[in-house]
């Protein structure tokens, strides 16, 4: 094939590939904004394709994401269309027709007892990578892993993608999404990617459970967004949880334990955030916020001192520096506080010390450290002392 020819050939791919997202995602994994949108038409992906995709991603777009589209050129059928699903209602627009809710069968409680039932059963072992499922498959889903597997991706997702949409084998479906969901990652699509991974998640007696849990945390940590993860958590029993990913389900559940007040549950949850978890410092803050909601001070101060002193290796990524040093800072705030409520007002006036000037806590330590200093000098005034404002060269005076 010559190179315009194969060049032809990866462009008619890339446009099917995006017209199988398209329809193969709900419509609450694809939001789509400006840039998306523009990204599509800037690669010559064709009009009526970008119609269709910004037509079923549901999204509601705002006034300022229509007039962006206008702005940076995008085709007039594309600008009415967002227009069209705009946040802001239209008196003129057609009612939408309403959907029929299937509630589940039984109780709330019957389907999470069958949930956790099916999540145990699931965990007995956890799938290491290229192990194959047992029994005879589909050619083409045989054929799609290989694709996978020889690091073609784009291949893999689109046959994967038909094998979903033909709905002929329902028997395999945890394995298509949990390939789709790896080749999708492979492509950066962590967002698509984590929807599939869901799906194998809501069939916990399958093989493909426990590997693709771990899956679904590691994404979450990618993208900043835990949101399906809240969804599942609770109803998964901990001891089905994947080695790789029970601290971070720990944490979730501690987090949600905390939201209901159950303040003693939160507490074990948290204290099961193994140390070298990224989670480590937030759950550690966690636990000393409660143990001070408890009076238990000592226990308090302990934990908000481990959030301080300990050491974590951060990847070169803003967000999580920015994260680390902020619940340091909060830490210090913290214990300066809890000495200062029980008059020990030069230890308080050491903690209020070692927050970073720079912070954005900063102008808050100070204006509390100078309550800190009354008091100090109003009780050695009542004792009889001289009065006296202690000196730091930090502050200049």
């Amino acid at each position: 094939m010559s190179q315009n020819g194969t060049v032809a050939a990866l462009r008619i791919a890339a446009i099917s590939f995006v017209s199988a997202i398209a329809f193969a995602v709900p419509q609450a994994a694809m939001a789509l904004s400006c840039d998306d949108i523009m990204s599509l038409v800037e690669h010559g992906v064709p009009e009526g394709v970008v119609v269709n995709t910004v037509k079923t991603s549901g999204t509601l777009f705002t006034a300022d994401e229509v007039r962006c589209l206008a702005d940076r050129g995008a085709p007039a059928a594309v600008v009415s269309t967002a227009k069209g699903m705009s946040s802001q209602e239209d008196p003129g627009a057609a009612a939408p027709v309403p959907v029929e809710k299937v509630e589940p069968q039984g109780s709330e409680l019957d389907v999470e007892d069958e949930f956790e039932s099916r999540a145990k059963a699931g965990a007995a072992r956890e799938l290491s990578d290229g192990e194959e499922q047992a029994g005879r498959e589909p050619p083409k889903l045989k054929e799609a892993v290989a694709q996978y597997q020889a690091k073609k991706p784009l291949a893999a997702s689109l046959m994967l993608f038909e094998l979903l949409e033909s709905e002929k084998y329902p028997e395999y479906e945890p394995k298509i999404n949990y390939y789709l969901g790896r080749s999708l990652e492979m492509l950066e699509m962590f967002h698509t990617a984590q929807h599939h991974y869901m799906q194998v998640v809501r069939r916990p007696e399958s093989q493909y459970f426990a590997y693709a849990l771990p899956k679904m945390v590691k994404i979450s940590r990618i993208t900043g967004n835990d949101i399906e993860l809240k969804r599942v958590v609770a109803k998964i029993p901990p001891d089905a949880y994947p080695p790789r990913a029970k601290s971070d389900l720990f944490y979730l559940l501690g987090v949600k334990a905390y939201g209901k007040d159950d303040l003693s549950r939160a507490s074990k949850y948290f204290g099961q955030v193994a140390q070298n978890s990224p989670y480590y410092l937030k759950a550690e803050y966690y636990r000393g916020v409660i143990y001070n909601q408890q009076g238990k001070l000592k226990s308090a101060v302990r934990s908000f001192r481990d959030v301080f002193r300990q050491e974590m290796e951060v990847a070169n990524d803003p967000r999580a520096i920015a994260e680390v040093s902020e619940l340091k800072q909060l830490a210090l705030l913290n214990i300066a506080r809890i000495y200062y409520g029980i008059e020990r007002y030069d230890e308080s006036a050491n903690y209020y010390n070692l927050v970073d000037h720079d912070s954005p806590h900063w102008p808050e330590a100070l204006f509390e450290l100078g309550w800190d200093v009354f008091a100090a000098n109003l009780d050695a005034w009542e004792g009889g002392a001289d009065l006296a404002t202690p000196f730091d060269p930090a502050l200049g005076y």
